[in-house]
């Protein structure tokens, strides 16, 4: 028997988990002096001269501290949440949070419609599988050199079976994006030790995994 599948996994696994629990030092420890950093701007923009240049100066640095603050607080979340269960809409919060950057710099929006499924639980794990994905998509931007608005697009279904279906898929202002092979293979991999599975139809990620109640 083969057993190198087996172990294979098991060291995915572990190094997933020592991941995450770099990710939970990481947020802590960069967390509190970002906090001074804020309050610290915060009070130079109450004493500086209204239309100063050091108010607005000040003002830069406050709105780029608060987005560090969004981008700790997305990647906090990830690393909590796939010890357990979630909801979807939970999970394409901190991704949008932890890559808010980057859709800003892409020019990228994200179309999320997840009504059908806001009373569901699924696995925290789909985070990572999420996370892939979009991105997958976002380095098919970069290869394409895409230009103008693009958008990026989820949508979820329940299936009768007792699974969730998952779509997403990005499109410049003319046409679709192709998802990149090994991006899927990754995604792949990590929803299969979730007892789900990974397909791509054309330009669109489909991703299928087991859900119960809330």
């Amino acid at each position: 028997m083969n057993r190198e599948p087996k172990l294979s996994a098991q060291r995915a696994a572990a190094e997933r988990d020592a991941l995450l629990e770099l990710i939970a030092i990481f947020t802590h420890d960069i967390s509190n002096p970002l906090q001074s950093i804020t309050v610290l701007c915060e009070l130079g923009l109450d004493e500086a001269a209204p239309g100063s240049e050091e108010q607005f100066r000040t003002q830069q640095c406050l709105q780029a501290a608060q987005q560090m603050r969004g981008i700790l607080q997305g990647l906090g979340g990830i690393s909590l949440a796939t010890r357990g269960t979630t909801t979807l809409s939970s999970i394409v919060s901190r991704v949008q949070a932890t890559l808010s950057r980057r859709l800003e710099r892409s020019n990228m929006v994200v179309d999320a419609e997840l009504s059908q499924v806001t009373t569901m639980n699924v696995p925290g794990g789909l985070e990572f599988v999420v996370l892939t994905t979009c991105l997958g998509f976002m380095r098919a931007v970069v290869k394409r050199e895409a230009n103008g608005p693009k958008s990026l697009s989820v949508r979820a279904t329940p299936l009768e079976s007792g699974q969730c279906r998952v779509l997403i898929s990005a499109r410049t202002a003319s046409d679709s994006l192709q998802f990149p092979e090994d991006y899927g293979r990754r995604a792949g991999e990590i929803l299969a030790d979730l007892g789900g599975s990974f397909t791509l139809e054309g330009d669109t990620a489909r991703i299928e995994f087991a859900v119960t109640p809330r």
